[in-house]
């Protein structure tokens, strides 16, 4: 036992205690390389100093999360001195600037935008619609895409690319697909909504990323109101309203239904996306107890089944949310990843809704309609989780857009199992394990995939991240806690806490190395 008197001869400068000291406000006495309190409590392991003032490792991994997280309240609580203001009040501002750029910086846009444009809610064929950008025809021909979505390509490839030398053709482009996009249901382009849902889309995600969210929620209804008015809830119903004409010719082929289906399914992640984000109700509700308001459209496949014919076209679909949740089965058992997608985002509103009807102290009446919903979310959770690809796995995907395509789907349903068993997490040692497990599952794809595949994800998935490192610190913290309370630690305790400290650190390591373009990464 240490038997310094150095901890009664003078009060310590400031700043001179062990970081565990300060943590458990205990007097330090200031010894090296353990402090007495330190030795005492058999906690020697947790007596670290700052070298020269320096911080300490624990330290910097505590300031990396906390700036990782002003960063994204910053871009979830918008302010008037926002570091990339955008003006979209003035869309008929005047400027010298009126025709397209130039074929090279086109062909740099659109590669720029095409790399990440998956997560972004792009549901078109790429392959069609990188030939019609290409086409030396002005914007507005029929042959090319409609003046909304060819000015909102340029603008999220403009921001993806991050050339500062096009930076001032920015908020020309937003102008022009902003007042473009007014006119998607009442242009002569013959595919002016499916392209104009598709520019709502992209500008409610670039308005969500630049930190604008009266634009986000602008543009994200918007997009709502064009798909619903298209009827695109109601592709291959086995129920369509009667007496209800869709605005839209019939599809002309698999791919133009495959774009139909793929669209209305972004747009309804989108809506439940940024609702959940906001803590709001999304748009896309379709109660049950309404038939001619019922989600009917099939789950999506990947663009190559439909270009294939692999969906069959006497195949007739209905109540696709009712099923998916009752667990009746269904044309399609939605396997794809934009189909996962859709349904963690479904799910996690669930949760959340579940969440806001939980308090302690419920009626057992009220707890066993509860605990039937929690039971129900949880098989649902754990059945998606089982078709996603082992994280053993992740390291050998080779395409980059599969591999962003499963990052985003694995974070949100990780997302959703911490979300519904922290309701219980207090109550059940159960539930607080699987929370625990799903945080540590998100650090553990974050270090598994390439750096190149984390650039340019919305906000969410970087606030999935802070939460899922933020839990597995508060674990690193409480297994501290224990050794000291308890005057030792097993083996097993100091590996375990080694283990989640070093996954944190590499995490952070690889968010931290990422380029400027990063949300999370960027000064």
């Amino acid at each position: 036992m240490n038997q310094s008197g150095q901890s009664t001869s003078r009060p310590l400068a400031r700043g001179s205690a062990c970081i565990s000291c300060r943590r458990r406000k205990v007097k330090c006495d200031g010894v090296r390389p353990v402090c007495g309190p330190c030795e005492n409590f058999y906690i020697s392991k947790d007596c670290e100093y700052g070298v020269d003032n320096t911080r300490t490792q624990t330290e910097i991994l505590e300031d990396q999360i906390s700036h990782l997280e002003e960063r994204i309240n910053r871009r979830m609580n918008p302010v008037a001195s926002s570091s990339r203001p955008i003006t979209l009040h003035n869309p008929y501002s005047s400027r010298t600037a009126t025709n397209s750029p130039p074929p090279d910086v086109v062909e740099r846009l659109l590669e720029a935008f095409l790399t990440y444009c998956s997560g972004f809610g792009f549901f078109l064929h790429i392959a069609r619609f990188r030939a019609s950008m290409l086409l030396s025809l002005p914007a507005g021909h029929p042959s090319r895409p409609s003046p909304a979505l060819i000015y909102s390509t340029y603008l999220l490839g403009l921001f993806f690319l991050g050339d500062a030398s096009l930076q001032s053709q920015e908020q020309y482009y937003l102008t022009k697909a902003t007042r473009e996009a007014t006119t998607s249901s009442s242009g002569s382009h013959p595919s002016e909504i499916i392209h104009g849902i598709q520019a709502e889309v992209l500008l409610a995600y670039y308005s969500f990323m630049n930190n604008r969210q009266t634009e986000a929620k602008y543009h994200t209804t918007a997009a709502v109101s064009l798909t619903l008015g298209a009827g695109l809830h109601k592709i291959r119903s086995r129920n369509a309203a009667q007496g209800y004409r869709s605005p839209l010719h019939s599809p002309s082929n698999s791919v133009e239904e495959g774009e139909r289906i793929r669209g209305f399914w972004s747009v309804f992640i989108l809506d439940h996306s940024l609702s959940s984000t906001l803590g709001e109700t999304p748009n896309m509700t379709f109660p049950p107890d309404k038939p001619d308001a019922a989600l009917d459209t099939p789950w999506p496949l990947d663009m190559d089944d439909y270009e294939l014919g692999r969906f069959p076209g006497n195949i007739r679909t209905d109540k696709t949310l009712v099923k998916f949740f009752s667990g009746q089965p269904t044309s399609d058992s939605g396997s794809s990843r934009l189909a996962i997608h859709a349904k963690a985002s479904c799910l996690w509103d669930r949760v959340e809704s579940l969440a806001r009807a939980w308090t302690p102290g419920t009626p057992y009446s009220q707890f066993s309609a509860f605990s039937a919903q929690f039971s129900s979310l949880d098989a649902i959770l754990d059945t998606i989780k089982a078709s996603l690809p082992n994280l053993t796995q992740i390291p050998g995907i080779t395409d980059p857009e599969e591999a962003r395509q499963l990052l985003i789907c694995y974070s949100i349903i990780h997302m959703c199992i911490i979300k519904l068993q922290g309701i219980l997490a207090e109550q059940s040692a159960n539930s607080k394990a699987k929370k625990l497990d799903s945080a540590k599952n998100i650090m553990q794809l974050v270090v598994a995939v390439e750096p190149h595949d984390l650039l340019h994800l919305t906000p969410i998935i970087h606030e999935i991240w802070a939460i899922a490192a933020h839990l597995v610190m508060d674990e690193i913290g409480n297994l501290g806690s224990q050794r000291a309370q308890r005057g030792w630690a097993s083996q097993v305790s100091l590996e375990r806490e080694t283990a989640l400290s070093n996954l944190v650190r590499q995490a952070l390591t690889v968010v931290s190395s990422l380029s400027a373009n990063c949300p999370l990464s960027s000064t």
